[in-house]
């Protein structure tokens, strides 16, 4: 600065004066005046403009003229210079103080530091300042979308979301609020509630407290949301937790010795289905005489199981696992009787023979009709006799040469006891005197068949005439049809063997006169042995293979000459009420009583493709007449085989429908064809897996798949029944091979 030296001397009035100006020195410092620790948003100018003073060693503020050069950081957060220049050059004032242009933020947000510097200075002024984020703009899911927990868990990842403004930069302090749906699958946030509020922090990440599924099964979303932003969704799924109980449902009421299904599903606490059980299940039962099924895997946590009760009752049924006893459940089926059903009064229709010479030798009595029972009662002149019950349209008795050594007139009646039941109309069997003295012939002409050698129909003018009521065939009864029987296209005529001839005569079923329907029930072998008859006689399966003569087709009776077999009644009514020569085929025998698999004797009759089964028992219920379990028989002896070997349900696709009764699966090409066409009741379970087959009939290899009562094939294209019917009849020695 400037200043003035004076000079006195003693005795002198007047003192000199010097003007002098001293000038500062080289710049030594440089300090931030103004403009340092500011805050602006980014892209928005910094309020004050950026200063500096610079000083020299003496502490004194150099003058005008010192160049001082401002920089800002060349990348991140920073800002720029007017003239879009991250330096910035100006000289000091008078005062030693230099001012920089206006200083914009650019859109990083962040701390950073400008520097002003000056040359010869070694340390710069240094301001410190920071871009502030804008207004949010976007929320985004950060993290724990897409995750799964079973049920009561918390979900692994913490659900978080990240706010940002237009230029992408991280918003902090912001409030998110996290929603769970209110019902349904949904979960809770620690502490209890659906919702949550989290703030952002300095990254902009807002972290909802832990969240934990509840009880309920599925997926939902989870929405975050904040103030002037769109919401963001979390994509998550409550499982199904382990197996806790079964639940069992079984109809509530059933008649005893009815099967019925039994299907059993694996709950969680929640009770929610436990998909994912894979444990095994043992069914049992209050029923002692119960038939159950065997233990098997549940399949995505649920079952069928077949199951029969016999004992009338409330009676119990029970699911466990094996392995831990306490998840269980049950079902209580109350077992009723079956209804009592009337028997029906015994009509008779005819006689063979009608009459005899007396002093015949003993003949067995051929006695034709409707509604006979096993415990049907032949009465002669109202005398009970022993009788032999062949089907429901014919019984025998043995008359003795005793019964007949005196012409006579004598009642034949039926009687059939309580409940229901009756006695018929009489038909008189007449013993004549004899024209000259005879000897005793084994049986009477009129019974007596020639040996049949040829399998189409034959003569026979020495049986007696047929009665002019038509005799109806054995079978179950039904209500007559009421249409007339469909066109029946003609195969290949189906050749049946001729009934064995004997040394002795052979008695047969009497086949009536043109225009009426045959009474074509089984032979006599039973009903000779029981009168103790010298005379031998075929199997009852002879008569029945035998070809009839065509008669006149009635809404109860249908001739097929394709086969020159009949269908007749309730058999009938079956027939064309479930698929008829599509399903079953034709009628390759005449009905007649056979001893099943079980023991039972039953009457039955043989189609190309089944066997229909008359169940008396059933009467009056739809299970009245049922399919054999051909393939079953046809199948046997073949468990040792891979394809019929059950497969393990863990390892089953999806698209397969399993059945633990057998073990087995179904699915294309079959499944469809099975469901649309009789399913369970029709077909029975598949007892094997597909594989490949040839077929004994074409020589050609086809895809099948065996089921209790059918062999499927897949023909290009097409699905065709396997002829069960024809090849059980062979393996039994019916027919030949």
């Amino acid at each position: 600065g400037a200043y003035t030296v004076t000079a006195r001397a003693t005795g002198v009035g007047t003192a000199a004066s010097f003007a002098l100006s001293n000038t500062a020195g080289l710049p030594g410092t440089v300090t931030a005046t103004a403009g340092a620790s500011q805050s602006v948003t980014v892209g928005k100018s910094f309020p004050t403009s950026l200063a500096v003073l610079v000083k020299d060693s003496g502490g004194n503020p150099v003058g005008a003229g010192t160049a001082v050069t401002f920089t800002a950081p060349a990348n991140g957060a920073g800002g720029a210079f007017t003239g879009d220049s991250l330096t910035a050059t100006v000289t000091t004032n008078g005062s030693g103080v230099a001012t920089a242009p206006v200083f914009t933020a650019n859109t990083i947000a962040g701390a950073f530091v400008v520097v002003g510097a000056a040359s010869g200075v070694a340390t710069p002024a240094r301001f410190d300042l920071t871009n502030l984020p804008d207004a949010p703009a976007t929320l985004t899911v950060s993290a724990g979308s897409g995750q799964i927990a079973p049920i009561t868990k918390a979900f692994a990842t913490a659900l978080a979301v990240k706010i940002t403004d237009a230029n992408g930069n991280p918003v902090r302090d912001v409030s998110v609020t996290y929603t769970a749906p209110n019902s349904g699958a949904s979960g809770t946030f620690a502490g209890g509630g659906a919702t949550a509020t989290a703030k952002t922090d300095a990254g902009g990440i807002a972290t909802a407290p832990a969240f934990t599924a509840s009880s309920a099964v599925g997926a939902y979303t989870m929405t975050a949301a904040a103030t002037g932003v769109r919401p963001a969704f979390f994509a998550l799924a409550n499982l199904a937790g382990p197996a806790d109980r079964f639940i069992l449902v079984a109809p509530v009421s059933i008649q005893q010795g009815t099967s019925f299904t039994l299907t059993v599903t694996a709950n969680d606490v929640g009770g929610n289905t436990a998909t994912r059980y894979t444990d095994t299940v043992h069914i049992a039962s209050g029923d002692p005489r119960a038939l159950l099924p065997v233990d098997a895997a549940l399949m995505n946590g649920v079952g069928a199981f077949i199951v029969t009760l016999k004992s009338v009752g409330s009676q119990r049924v029970t699911a466990t696992d094996r392995t831990t006893s306490a998840i269980t459940g049950g079902a209580t089926v109350n077992v009723t009787d079956p209804p009592l059903i009337p028997n029906p009064i015994p009509t008779l229709s005819s006689l063979i023979p009608t009459s005899i010479t007396a002093g015949s030798a003993a003949i067995i009595l051929i006695v034709n009709g409707v509604g006979f029972l096993d415990q049907s009662v032949v009465r002669w002149n109202d005398a009970p006799r022993p009788t032999t019950y062949l089907s429901s349209r014919q019984l025998t008795i043995a008359l003795s040469a005793g019964d007949m050594a005196v012409a006579s007139s004598t009642r034949v009646t039926v009687a059939t006891a309580a409940p229901g039941g009756g006695t018929s109309a009489a038909l008189t069997f007449t013993i004549t005197a004899p024209a000259a003295p005879t000897l005793p012939i084994s049986a009477p002409p009129s019974a007596i068949s020639p040996p049949v050698t040829s399998p189409v129909p034959v003569s026979q003018p020495s049986l007696p005439t047929a009665p002019t009521a038509p005799t109806a065939p054995t079978g179950p009864p039904a209500s007559p049809s009421t249409t007339s029987p469909p066109p029946v296209p003609s195969p290949a005529p189906v050749v049946v063997p001729s009934a064995p001839a004997t040394s002795a005569t052979t008695a047969v079923t009497p086949i009536p006169a043109a225009g009426t329907a045959p009474a074509h029930d089984p032979a006599l072998s039973a009903a000779s042995s029981t009168a103790g008859s010298s005379n031998a006689t075929g199997p009852p399966i002879a008569a029945a293979l035998m070809p009839i003569p065509a008669f006149t087709d009635t809404p109860e009776h249908y001739f097929f000459p394709a086969t020159n077999h009949s269908l007749n009644f309730g058999f009938k009514a079956f027939w064309e009420a479930n698929g008829g020569i599509t399903l079953f085929g034709l009628p390759i025998s005449e009905e007649f009583t056979e001893r099943g698999m079980d023991g039972a004797v039953r009457t039955v009759q043989y189609f190309e493709r089944a066997r229909f089964e008359y169940h008396k028992e059933f009467a009056g219920t739809p299970y009245e007449v049922e399919l054999g379990l051909l393939a079953r028989e046809v199948a046997a002896g073949r468990i040792s085989e891979p394809a019929f070997q059950p497969v393990d349900a863990h390892a089953t696709p999806g698209e397969r429908l399993f059945f633990s009764a057998t073990g087995h699966t179904l699915a294309a090409p079959f499944r469809a064809f099975w469901e649309t066409n009789g399913g369970l009741p029709l077909f029975g379970l598949p007892i094997s897996e597909p594989y490949q087959e040839v077929n004994t009939d074409t020589g050609q290899t086809y895809l099948v798949q065996y089921f209790e009562r059918y062999r499927l094939e897949y023909h290009p294209e097409v699905i065709a029944l396997g002829r069960l019917g024809m090849q059980d009849a062979q393996l039994r020695g019916y027919l030949p091979r």
